[in-house]
């Protein structure tokens, strides 16, 4: 755990001064925390729906999800490399517990 008396937010501004080069150190550790975030979701979302082709996905997101990868490659081996609008709307999806409806329908359709 942290030392008694230890602020975050005042290390961060700490560093900031130190370093006036116009590096700003909470805007790093935001980032980190949300590619770290964004990681985590990921992996969830390749696990549940790793097999479900792009085409399938497609029907409800539109032509230009995953714009470049096939229809016939799976979510799990392109989820890396997606584009960010492609994989915003998948983790919103996944968040608002959409996803698993939307791959369920399209397996069914």
């Amino acid at each position: 755990m942290s030392e008694p008396g230890f602020c975050p937010a005042k290390a961060v501004a700490r560093l900031n001064s130190k370093y006036p080069c116009g590096h700003n150190f909470l805007q790093e550790m935001n980032e980190m925390a949300f590619d770290t975030r964004r990681r985590g979701q990921s992996s969830e979302i390749s696990r549940k729906h790793g097999r479900t082709l792009i085409r399938t996905l497609r029907k409800t997101y539109g032509q230009s999800f995953a714009g470049s990868h096939g229809n016939k490659k799976k979510l799990g081996d392109v989820l890396d490399k997606l584009d960010e609008p492609s994989l915003t709307r998948l983790i919103h999806d996944h968040e608002a517990g959409h996803l698993d409806a939307i791959c369920r329908e399209r397996l069914v359709g």
